[in-house]
């Protein structure tokens, strides 16, 4: 096998990977995948995902800008979320290697509290 067809069996493994975490049953806290491809003649894939506000990285930042820390509330709504989503890829028999503030992407606060 040439190392391109290495490379083009991974993605291929990765995205049939993320199509069955937004399969109907999909859970409130995994991003949507809404078409993947490649760019022929360029050797280049794409995912498009879902358009989401902000990711967990610049969610805490800006947050925390002020020299406010988050309060336990906030820090316990999005710890549950990471949990239910990972318990959710979990359950698929899949792990996700690279959980990141950076990585986790925020579409909408349940929660806010000025508190």
């Amino acid at each position: 096998m040439t190392h391109r067809q290495e490379i083009n069996q991974a993605v291929e493994n990765e995205i049939r990977a993320i199509r069955r975490l937004c399969e109907p049953s999909r859970n409130q806290n995994i991003v949507t995948v809404l078409r993947h491809g490649e760019v022929r003649d360029a050797a280049f894939y794409y995912i498009d995902m879902e358009l989401c506000d902000e990711n967990l990285e610049e969610y805490m930042r800006r947050h925390t800008s002020s020299g406010a820390a988050m309060t336990k509330l906030q820090i316990c709504v999005i710890m549950r979320q990471i949990a239910n989503g990972v318990a959710f890829i979990h359950e698929n028999r899949l792990v996700h290697r690279d959980i990141k503030p950076r990585n986790g992407n925020i579409a909408f606060v349940l929660y806010e509290s000025d508190d």
